[in-house]
C-alpha cells in the first residue's frame, strides 16, 4: 500500500508531461545533416559556396561552378546547371551515379536567371534569358521550349514555375507585368508544345504566391493590389474556379488538403483554416513568431505550422514548430534543437503518417514529429 501514491503520482506526471506537447525527431539517413547538407535517396548533397559534392554509394561527384540545383520531390534526382568546360545540365541518381549530362548550347553562362526544375521520373524543365522555359525528357533530350513573355512593353518580373512533383500539372507565371497604368500579372497551365490555359490574367493584381497541390489536381493562386485586400483563389488544373476569398491579412502562402475540402492560409504570424465548399472559418490562431510554412490535418483537427526567421542562404533561425488542435482548442509548441533549412521553400510539406504522427519533408533533416494533447 505504501506504493500506491508513488504509482498515482507517476501516472499524473505522465499525463501531464504527454498533454500538449510535441515530439521532433530527425529521420532517416539525414538525421546528422548540416545546415548545407541534403539527403535524396541513399546520397547526400553538400553544397560548398558555388560548388556541390555528392555522395552516393562508395563514390563521390565533384561540380563546380553551379548555377542552379534541385532535388526532386520524391528525392529520386538531383539536377544541377553548371559550368564545366561548357554549360551543362547534369542529373544524378539516387546512388549517387551521374545519369545523364546535356549541353545547354543556346545558353548563356552569365545569364543570372538560370534555373532547373527536377521531377520525379528524372524529366526537367530549365529557365533562362527572364522567360524562356525548356522541357526536357529523363534521358536529357529537349522536348519542346515554352516563352511565357507577357510581350509588355513595360517589361515583367521573372517567371517563376509551379508544378506537382510528377509534372502532371505545370503552371508558368509572371508575377509582375508593368502596364501604363499599373501593374498586372498572368498564370497558365502548360499542357504540351504550344497548349496552353489560361488561368489568371488582371492588369491590376499582382501575383504573390502560386503553388500546385501534390496530385496536380488544384492550384492556388495569391494576389494583391495596393490599398486592397489580398485574394485567394483555387482553381482545378483546367483553370475552372472552386472558390474564392479576401482577406485584410498580407498573406505570404497558403496550402490545400489534396482533396480540396480545407483551405490554410498564413501570415507572418497568423494562420486561418476555412472549408472550401462554404468557405466558413473553420478555426485560426496567432503567433508570436514569423510563419514559414502551415497545413490543417481534418483527421486529427489539427493546424501544424513551422516558424522561424528565414536568413539568406535559407537558414531558419531559432525554429519552432506548433500545433492547433480546432477541436481541443490547444495549444502546442516545441523548439527545434538542432539547425534547420532549406532548398526550395515550394518543397516544404507536412504528410500524415498515423494518428497524430506526421512527417516534414523538403528541409535539410527529415523530421518525425507526433503531438500529444
Amino acid at each position: 500500500m505504501k506504493f500506491i501514491p508513488l504509482i498515482v503520482l507517476l501516472s499524473l506526471l505522465t499525463s501531464v508531461s504527454l498533454a500538449q506537447n510535441i515530439e521532433i525527431i530527425p529521420a532517416g539517413n539525414s538525421s546528422e545533416n548540416d545546415v548545407r547538407t541534403f539527403s535524396f535517396d541513399q546520397s547526400s548533397l553538400r553544397i560548398q559556396g558555388n560548388s556541390l559534392i555528392v555522395s552516393g554509394s562508395g563514390n563521390q561527384v565533384h561540380l563546380d561552378r553551379s548555377h542552379s540545383y534541385d532535388i526532386s520531390g520524391r528525392g529520386s534526382f538531383l539536377g544541377v546547371i553548371h559550368f564545366a568546360a561548357d554549360l551543362r545540365t547534369t542529373v544524378i541518381d539516387g546512388r549517387g551515379q551521374s545519369v545523364g549530362n546535356t549541353e545547354l548550347t543556346y545558353f548563356d553562362p552569365d545569364d543570372e536567371t538560370l534555373m532547373i526544375r527536377m521531377l520525379n521520373d528524372g524529366s526537367f524543365v530549365t529557365r533562362d534569358n527572364v522567360a524562356n522555359f525548356s522541357f526536357f525528357d529523363s534521358d536529357g533530350t529537349l522536348s519542346y521550349q515554352v516563352s511565357n513573355s507577357s510581350g509588355s512593353l513595360g517589361g515583367e518580373a521573372l517567371s517563376e514555375m509551379a508544378a506537382d512533383p510528377s509534372g502532371k500539372t505545370i503552371l508558368l507565371y509572371n508575377p509582375r507585368i508593368n502596364f501604363d497604368e499599373g501593374q498586372g500579372s498572368r498564370a497558365r497551365i502548360i499542357m504540351a508544345e504550344d497548349e496552353t490555359i489560361d488561368v489568371f490574367y488582371s492588369r491590376s493584381r499582382t501575383l504573390k504566391y502560386a503553388d500546385v497541390t501534390e496530385n496536380g489536381s488544384f492550384l492556388i493562386l495569391i494576389t494583391e493590389q495596393e490599398g486592397r485586400e489580398d485574394e485567394v483563389l483555387i482553381l482545378d488544373r483546367f483553370g475552372n474556379e472552386i472558390a474564392a476569398m479576401t482577406t485584410g491579412e498580407e498573406l505570404v502562402g497558403a496550402t490545400l488538403s489534396e482533396d480540396a475540402r480545407n483551405l490554410t492560409i498564413f501570415s507572418s504570424n497568423r494562420v486561418q483554416v476555412y472549408r472550401v465548399t462554404d468557405m466558413e472559418r473553420l478555426g485560426s490562431s496567432s503567433f508570436r513568431t514569423r510563419i514559414n510554412y502551415a497545413v490543417y490535418n481534418e483527421r486529427d483537427q489539427q493546424i501544424l505550422a513551422l516558424s522561424g526567421q528565414i536568413d539568406g542562404n535559407n537558414r531558419i533561425s531559432n525554429p519552432e514548430f506548433h500545433a492547433v488542435h480546432l477541436g481541443k482548442r490547444s495549444i502546442a509548441r516545441t523548439e527545434v534543437g538542432f539547425p534547420i533549412s532549406f532548398l526550395d521553400d515550394s518543397r516544404i510539406e507536412v504528410k500524415r503518417t498515423g494518428t497524430n504522427r506526421f512527417t516534414v519533408d523538403g528541409l535539410n533533416r527529415v523530421l518525425s514529429i507526433q503531438t500529444y494533447f
